[in-house]
């Protein structure tokens, strides 16, 4: 990691929207493989009749080029006929020490067969996968409720074992279409905000924070 993508942009010299864009994605980037950083734990929102809905995600995956992200799930849970519904989403990452808030939006995917979701579950650890074992989320309980398989409660499933979690185990990702980029700055805070045609080209301006 570069630690130079942690430093502020310095306004004082002309700064490029290609070259916030080059900030944004290193950042995104790097915190799919580091646990501990910020960014690797995101925002994501979906949308249903009742409103607008978030929850925290583990960042799994992400493609600059493509400009898409993705995330592992469980089928069985109530968000995948959400996003079968309504496919708009939003993100929200946040890096403190880059001072630095990322608000996109974008279409879901949900993968069950594919060659993204069959790598996720190849590459992904045989007792994470034991989350996929259990019961469904959402299902109501008359007490507190892990959902694990109470076998597998206090040891790592088998690799046999854990491959009944495949049947439940989705990825879903999300191409970005919009980009809404904020610095903060003691000195004045930065705003950006970019649009995607479908053709990958991009309109961006400057807009107060």
């Amino acid at each position: 990691m570069n630690e130079s993508v942690y430093k502020l942009l310095d306004f004082s010299q002309p700064v490029t929207f290609e070259l916030l864009l080059q900030h944004a994605w290193q950042l995104i980037a790097d915190a799919v493989h580091d646990r501990n950083d910020p960014m690797h734990t995101p925002v994501f929102g979906t949308n249903d009749e009742h409103g607008s809905d978030q929850r925290v995600v583990v960042l799994r995956g992400f493609d600059p080029t493509t400009r898409r992200l993705w995330f592992h799930s469980d089928l069985r849970s109530p968000k995948i006929a959400v996003l079968q519904r309504d496919p708009r989403v939003s993100w929200l990452l946040y890096h403190p020490t880059a001072r630095l808030q990322l608000r996109l939006r974008g279409l879901a995917e949900v993968h069950i067969n594919d060659t993204l979701v069959d790598t996720a579950w190849q590459n992904s650890a045989v007792l994470g996968r034991r989350c996929y074992c259990g019961i469904a989320p959402g299902q109501i309980s008359a007490e507190p409720n892990h959902g694990l398989n109470q076998e597998l409660l206090d040891r790592q499933p088998t690799l046999a074992e854990s491959e009944v979690g495949r049947a439940n185990f989705c990825v879903i990702s999300s191409t970005i279409s919009n980009l809404d980029w904020l610095q903060l700055q003691f000195t004045g805070n930065y705003r950006a905000q970019f649009a995607w045609a479908d053709d990958g080209s991009y309109t961006s301006q400057w807009v107060t924070p």
